[in-house]
């Protein structure tokens, strides 16, 4: 188990129902909570379960493999994941639509393949996480969040962006060309000796 005090920043435009009108306020929200490493648990400080986050899932998944986004009492719900390439890192996606609590909840998100960290939405119109057990923590019944901007966790080397197939294409005929010279330049010296 691991302590996690949580903070969140807010700050937008937030809508009161009762007198339909919108305002931008700034919201900051605090608690802590208790996170299962293993099964990604979140419980608040009495020890009440509040569901299994998917702001992280286990990182180095392979492409298509089943992963759990959700997980309580007699429900589990796993989606396969997408690996690909994106910028410099390696991540996987999640798929669109999943139901959880009987709400259809958006879960369109890229995961960093090194850490299994959520770094956002993906390409697919994905809006991200929609709702994750951490917002209930601080008191939020329904959020989005979008993109991951900054982070103290390293997301792991960069991957290389040289294309080794393309520089042998175009190093080999040199190489073939200088070896065939050296050859034949060996083979026309032994001759004379």
């Amino acid at each position: 188990m691991a302590k996690l005090q949580v903070t969140l920043d807010f700050v937008g435009i937030i809508k009161d129902y009762i007198t339909n009108s919108s305002q931008e306020v700034p919201l900051q929200r605090t608690a802590e909570v208790y996170v299962d490493l293993y099964t990604r648990g979140v419980y608040n400080v009495d020890g009440v379960y509040l569901g299994t986050t998917h702001l992280w899932l286990p990182a180095n998944l392979n492409n298509n493999q089943e992963v759990t986004i959700w997980e309580e009492d007699s429900k589990t719900i796993t989606i396969p994941v997408m690996v690909s390439e994106q910028g410099k890192q390696y991540t996987f996606k999640t798929g669109n639509y999943v139901t959880i609590k009987d709400n259809i909840l958006t879960l369109a998100v890229s995961y960093d393949l090194d850490t299994g960290l959520g770094v956002g939405a993906n390409e697919s119109g994905g809006q991200g996480f929609q709702w994750d057990p951490i917002f209930a923590a601080v008191g939020i019944a329904d959020g989005t969040v979008g993109v991951v901007s900054e982070t103290n966790i390293s997301l792991g080397p960069e991957h290389s962006t040289i294309y080794w197939d393309r520089i042998l294409y175009y190093v080999i005929i040199p190489v073939a060309i200088i070896l065939l010279a050296a050859t034949l330049i060996i083979k026309r010296r032994r001759k004379k000796n």
